[in-house]
């Protein structure tokens, strides 16, 4: 019974993805949707792995409408059981809505092409950039998938015409008192990173005088 729920699951997932993409979206030339969004062709794929459902489902998708051309990467927590060499190194982390400590059904290990593990603090601080440098308010399993994209990125040597793709599932407005907390940062030593992500108001680079960018004392930014 539970088996077909997933099942289920799995085939509504794929359902939705047809009606967005075929053969020519993931591999092939660019095509441009109704309300005149242009989806380009990717060759990789990178997922958070929760339950497995999503990445598994995706994934698999994708691999047989590109005949196996699609990269799928996972991204996992550190100390999570999807990257772990052994049972010994599953242990708990702070990365909330990723990774598992046990193997559930509906993951597909044989759809993964590689599983990048990533550490706390390499997703909270991904995660902070992401909002002061991009404007982009995600969740930490979405800094988490962009971090392993980019470690995955730099160990395989990928130039700029490899297109990477990264699901970003969750947003940051459920972590405005943790992730985004400056003081909550400090509390789990993650201080340092608070330091690297952290710039002053326009206020107080006025009063005191310090402008960190050219027209800030001004309040004048493009």
């Amino acid at each position: 019974m539970e088996e077909n729920k997933i099942n289920a699951l799995m085939d509504m997932t794929v359902s939705k993805i047809r009606q967005l993409v075929d053969a020519d979206t993931i591999i092939g030339k660019p095509i441009s949707t109704p309300d005149g969004i242009t989806v380009i062709p990717v060759s990789r794929m990178s997922f958070g792995i929760g339950t497995g459902g999503t990445i598994s489902g995706t994934g698999k998708y994708l691999k047989e409408v590109s005949d196996g051309a699609v990269t799928v990467v996972g991204s996992d927590p550190e100390g999570s059981i999807y990257s772990a060499s052994s049972r010994d190194e599953v242990h708990q982390y702070d990365i909330e809505g990723a990774g598992e400590d046990f193997y559930p059904k509906a993951f597909d290990r044989n759809i993964t092409d590689d599983i990048v593990q990533v550490t706390d603090r390499e997703a909270f601080e991904m995660t902070r950039r992401l909002a002061a440098e991009e404007g982009l308010l995600v969740g930490g399993s979405s800094g988490m998938a962009v971090a392993s994209a980019i470690k995955y990125a730099l160990a395989n040597d990928l130039d700029e015409n490899q297109i990477v793709v990264v699901l970003a599932p969750d947003s940051g407005r459920s972590y405005l008192e943790k992730i985004f907390n400056d003081d909550w940062m400090r509390a789990n030593g993650y201080g340092d990173i608070v330091e690297r992500t952290s710039k002053p108001s326009l206020a107080e680079q006025y009063l005191n005088g310090t402008p960190s960018d050219e027209g800030a004392a001004d309040g004048l930014h493009n």
